[in-house]
């Protein structure tokens, strides 16, 4: 199969650069880059959480959205799975005086 295009290099650089932006966007999307150095051995998972709070997982669900007193500081990774620092976690209980949610 043979294609002809014609693109003047404006246009051109202007492709490169949309999906750049876009591959960029994606990939930040799924690892955020701040958090990244957190992502080790202390990872936890939703359960193990909600173990530690003594509450149940959809409490730890409904907190995040809510951003419940910067509870979304202890997220490592957004999605499935949803991933915690165990250390950030003991920060935030410490911080906040308790560890009821």
């Amino acid at each position: 199969m043979e294609y002809l295009i014609h693109l003047t290099i404006d246009e051109f650089k202007k492709i490169i650069q949309e999906t750049v932006e876009k591959t960029i966007n994606t990939i930040s999307q799924e690892v955020d880059i701040d958090k990244i150095h957190r992502f080790d051995t202390d990872t936890i998972k939703a359960a193990k959480v909600a173990e530690i709070l003594g509450v149940k997982v959809t409490t730890i669900y409904a907190k995040i959205n809510q951003n419940y007193n910067g509870f979304n500081k202890v997220i490592i990774k957004k999605g499935k799975p949803l991933l915690f620092s165990r250390r950030a976690l003991l920060d935030w209980i410490k911080d906040n005086n308790n560890k009821n949610i």
